[in-house]
């Protein structure tokens, strides 16, 4: 990258700090000026400081070569040879650094488990460095990042149609209509939005429609969503009342799914960490136990990974991850060495009872009312496995919200056995990896030109990737 860019950068970014002022009348426009901000600050880090924390973590790479040779004897040479000579390809050097990476996991003696450790380090001190910077830059700026982002909006919500799909589900609301109805931002595998309804009798004031949008990002359709909502409203467990589900897409363009609107708010998500209140932090492993004490025969067969064992979901999942790694051009070691020992070690998830798991239990799929959980949402990932998996995803959550082992202890109470520090370690670094490659598929999106909106535009100014990677190197260093 050449530093000549810089002055266009810095002036781009001067404009708009000009301009913010004037645009705070209009919500919309304020929004997209600071999410273009935050980017102008992350490109000028990366065209300014990011290439000399490239040369330091080069340099500490090639300092560490002769003894990752001496430790892998003959394995791995070419790749290493091509590292003494590969220059400033920084994407070349960290593909040839996954196989060295990879070569000294499986050679697994204690110095090629030593370096392995030695290069997640030197990676995450990369990451620390490239997000301090970021942050100085945006303190420099004086930008104010929101906390929301909003999805991208191709279809309408014809209210017509709507209204007369609840009156023929429920004939006695002859009078129904639609007050109104709004998108709610956030989200990609799913449109969301909020309709409320006037001269209704026996069905909610306010509701939540939800339709299958694009299948980029996996998860279930609102149809199987709807039908094991439904099982666990049933069952007691904390989720909004399930009102109507159309199957054909006739309504929307696609499925949806209506349910009533429960009290509360989002208090956080997985990058947007929440303050400390153990009330919550107990009451949430308290509903996330309620949901793993569900029985299996309440929910059915048609669940998810219903008739594989815990360990080949796992599997699937992290197959279905690489695949979808590999092409983004993001090469990384951490990531690879997280890859490559969550396959070997996938057998840790058959240690325990299979439960229904919710599949992406954080904070922002989870109403809190009063300090207190009022609904869990979006189950488009739930399937039947390792509850150990609830918690590893929840645990920098958790951490946040209290110690974790208040955590812990509030989710044995509620009646389910707590797993142990291996499935727990195992679990903390198998969602980090799986959420880190969600994270990587957002910013391609953009970064590929895909879709130039302000929700994955939100992610890559977040420096939300280089917080995944803290987090699977802190994950790694637990388990190796």
């Amino acid at each position: 990258m050449s530093h000549k860019i810089l002055p266009y950068l810095q002036c781009l970014r001067n404009t708009f700090t000009t301009l913010n002022p004037s645009l705070s009348n209009d919500p919309g426009l304020a929004l997209q000026g600071t999410v273009a901000a935050k980017l102008l600050d992350r490109m000028i880090v990366d065209y300014s400081l990011a290439m000399d924390y490239q040369a330091d973590y080069s340099a500490a790479l090639l300092k560490l070569l002769p003894e990752i040779k001496q430790a892998l004897g003959g394995n791995a040479k070419e790749a290493i040879a091509e590292l003494q000579t590969v220059g400033d390809d920084f994407e070349r050097m960290c593909l040839l650094a996954g196989e060295v990476q990879r070569a000294l996991v499986t050679s697994a003696t204690p110095q090629s488990i030593r370096l392995t450790k030695a290069m997640v380090e030197m990676e995450a001190e990369y990451s620390i460095k490239v997000d301090k910077a970021t942050l100085d830059q945006i303190a420099k700026s004086a930008a104010v990042v929101p906390q929301s982002s909003v999805i991208r909006n191709t279809r309408e919500i014809d209210e017509k149609k709507l209204a007369d799909f609840i009156r023929k589900l429920y004939p006695d609301e002859t009078e129904l209509t639609i007050k109104s109805s709004s998108f709610i931002p956030g989200g990609f595998s799913k449109f969301t939005a909020n309709v409320t309804l006037e001269n209704c009798k026996s069905l909610p004031q306010n509701l939540v429609m939800r339709g299958d949008a694009a299948a980029t990002f996996g998860g279930a359709s609102v149809v199987d969503e709807y039908r094991l909502i439904k099982a666990m409203y049933d069952n007691g467990a904390c989720v909004a009342r399930p009102l109507a589900v159309d199957e054909s897409g006739k309504v929307f363009g696609s499925p949806i799914m209506l349910v009533e609107k429960k009290p509360g708010g989002i208090i956080g998500h997985m990058f947007n960490l929440p303050k400390p209140n153990t009330t919550t932090a107990i009451d949430v492993a308290t509903q996330l136990a309620a949901i793993h004490r569900v029985p299996l025969s309440a929910v059915g067969n048609q669940v998810d990974s219903a008739d594989i064992p815990s360990s080949q979901k796992a599997l699937a999942w992290l197959e279905e991850g690489h695949k979808a790694w590999l092409p983004l051009n993001m090469p990384s070691p951490v990531f690879e060495t997280a890859f490559d020992w969550l396959r070997k070690n996938a057998s840790l998830n058959d240690k325990a009872p299979r439960t229904l798991v919710h599949g992406d239990y954080g904070l922002n799929n989870i109403l809190i009312d009063n300090d207190r959980v009022s609904a869990v949402l979006d189950w488009e990932f739930a399937h039947i496995g390792n509850p150990a998996y609830d918690l590893g995803y929840f645990y920098f959550m958790g951490e946040a919200l209290a110690p974790w082992e208040v955590f812990l202890d509030a989710y044995g109470k509620a009646g389910m056995p707590i797993p142990d520090e291996d499935q727990l370690n195992y679990n903390i670094l198998f969602a980090a990896t799986r959420l880190g490659v969600m994270v990587v598929q957002t910013n391609h999106v953009f970064t590929s030109g895909a879709e130039i909106a302000l929700a994955p535009a939100f992610n890559l100014a977040g420096s939300f990737y280089e917080e995944t990677i803290r987090r699977i190197s802190f994950a790694l260093d637990r388990v190796l």
